[in-house]
């Protein structure tokens, strides 16, 4: 029996008993995107069609099933790795994951997009090398591992995590930037648990079946965070994207409420925008080649993040 959503302008075609994430990259998605300062509009039709599709959401460090690879309705592969699995040493990377699945992308003539999380899974010699680190309480009941256990993760904008973090980058874009199945790669770094634009936000109140309180905005306010320095902190970590991979679109995953909104008094503001102001930046500066991001779409979940009937 086969389903089919209407998305946007493309049908997505399931065939049950088969079931896959999915991340579509085209029409609702890349329509945001706007050419920056020299950037022409007529690149953007090539960008679009590069990357458009249907790509499987791959879980981290694993391989994608035999189904999938096999899928004629899965356009691409949407590759997803934790910093401390690729880089267990400073300057001493394994490869062997990404390598596989990027020579299985091509066999299989799929489309292969790459994200790297940093956040909690950046490994311990980052800190070791000096490294400032933030902790929080992990609020988030569907972490089963890590809810209501305090985490650690670097502060973005501390110097020598972005030194070591864009190493990371430039080291990747050597090895992958000519690929012939990459298409995509995701501006990734400020990040919690996922390579998502989302950082520790709680308020200090009490945490549902947690026994445990964070006040993450203050500790943030603390640690210095301004409005200004995280987007500054963004955009030098997305130009060194852009350099690394230079004809490859490029794309962030937005959260409405994914960031603290401190302003540049050092104060909260509820009014803030910063996910905006920074999708801004990335079309101001990226032009067509990024790509705004939203991971809600889903086959088994509705818009709350409730189960759907069968």
């Amino acid at each position: 029996m086969r389903s089919r959503h209407k998305v946007g302008s493309i049908e997505i075609i399931m065939k049950r008993p088969f079931r896959v994430s999915l991340l579509i990259y085209l029409g609702i998605l890349i329509l945001f995107c706007h050419p920056g300062r020299g950037a022409s509009d007529s690149a953007l039709p090539e960008i679009r069609s590069s990357v458009q599709g249907i790509y499987a959401l791959g879980s981290a460090g694993k391989l994608f099933t035999q189904e999938i690879l096999e899928n004629p309705y899965v356009d691409g592969l949407t590759i997803r790795i934790r910093w401390k699995d690729l880089e267990p040493a400073r300057d001493q990377y394994d490869w062997s994951f990404l390598d596989l699945v990027m020579e299985q992308a091509r066999v299989f003539g799929k489309r292969a997009s790459v994200s790297v999380a940093a956040g909690r899974h950046t490994p311990d010699w980052v800190y070791q090398s000096g490294a400032q680190s933030f902790t929080f309480i992990d609020p988030n009941p569907y972490h089963k591992d890590t809810f209501c256990t305090e985490l650690r993760i670097p502060i973005p904008y501390d110097p020598i995590f972005l030194r070591e973090w864009k190493d990371l980058i430039q080291a990747l874009g050597l090895r992958y930037k000519s690929h012939p199945a990459l298409t995509k790669v995701r501006i990734s770094g400020i990040n919690t648990s996922s390579a998502e634009l989302i950082l520790p936000h709680s308020s200090g109140k009490a945490i549902p079946n947690c026994d445990k309180t964070s006040n993450d905005i203050q500790n943030w306010i603390n640690a210095g965070y301004t409005a200004t320095l995280i987007k500054n902190t963004w955009l030098d970590i997305a130009n060194a994207f852009q350099a690394a991979f230079p004809d490859k679109a490029l794309s962030d995953a937005f959260s409405p409420n994914g960031l603290p909104k401190i302003n540049d008094f050092g104060q909260y503001d509820a009014k803030l925008r910063l996910n905006e102001d920074i999708l801004n930046l990335g079309r101001a500066s990226l032009g067509p080649f990024f790509i705004p991001q939203n991971n809600g779409l889903s086959a088994k979940m509705d818009h709350r993040g409730l189960r759907k009937p069968p």
